[in-house]
């Protein structure tokens, strides 16, 4: 019991880490929904690459039915994997697109002052150049903690059946799901600020205030959701442990016959 309240400890402490320093980026270096949508983003992206090298594995091959059949003779992906590889860099490189030019190009030039548009125009550039180090950190945060999934999962503990997150490719993850949200949410949250009939509501926020409000909110979804894995992938652990510990009782009981 200790030891499961333990692994659940170091499961939150990820998203835990980095909701509260993308809240700090928000309050300390106005981080707005751009920032926080292209960090959500990354973070899938870099899940992708990760799937890469798991299921190069000749140990993942054989441990999942799906991919039983024989690896190629140059050694690389079989079919199926290979498929969900490239069909999720696609639509990740279609998502990145959109962003871009979506967020990080028409976005800036509805805020209703120049100085505010050429601010957030250097900062779009700054982080897509990586010289944003603050932002930087962020990204180097993601990276760690997918390689830490990786080298814990897949390389100590071996679970081999559980490393591929994307059964099929064109099925939405919990993390896909967030990304559309969040995009449809900034969409929302522009034409909230810009349309006249909520002038009303917002007369004294600033747009710049208004876009880091709507930052947290992003955030905060993002860590319910993460939060909400967490728990999920403890119980589905509990259910499958208790589930083999009847299987072995059941076995002894018919040795025992």
């Amino acid at each position: 019991m200790t030891a499961n309240k333990s692994a659940t400890f170091v499961n939150l402490l990820e998203p835990l880490i980095t909701a509260f320093y993308s809240i700090w980026g928000i309050l300390f270096f106005e981080w707005d929904v751009f920032y926080i949508v292209y960090l959500f983003w990354f973070e899938n992206f870099i899940k992708i690459f990760a799937f890469r090298l798991k299921a190069g594995s000749v140990d993942y091959i054989r441990s999942n039915d799906q991919c039983l059949s024989a690896r190629e003779s140059s050694g690389k992906l079989i079919k199926p994997l290979r498929e969900i590889f490239q069909t999720r860099l696609f639509f990740y490189f279609a998502y990145f697109v959109f962003i871009v030019i979506g967020l990080g190009l028409i976005f800036p030039f509805i805020l209703p002052d120049t100085d505010q548009t050429l601010k957030a125009v250097v900062s779009f550039i700054s982080i897509l150049t990586f010289k944003n180090w603050e932002f930087n950190l962020a990204l180097l945060l993601v990276i760690a903690n997918e390689a830490l999934v990786y080298y814990r999962d897949f390389k100590v503990k071996k679970i081999y059946s559980k490393a591929n997150p994307f059964p099929m490719p064109f099925v939405l993850e919990r993390a896909d799901i967030v990304l559309h949200i969040s995009i449809i949410l900034t969409g929302v949250f522009v034409f909230m600020q810009k349309h006249p009939s909520f002038a009303g509501i917002f007369p004294s926020i600033e747009a710049s205030a208004f876009y880091m409000a709507s930052a947290v909110i992003l955030v905060t979804i993002k860590l319910i959701a993460d939060v909400y894995e967490v728990y999920r992938n403890k119980s589905q652990s509990v259910k499958e442990l208790k589930m083999e510990d009847e299987k072995e009782a059941v076995v002894k009981d018919l040795n025992g016959l």
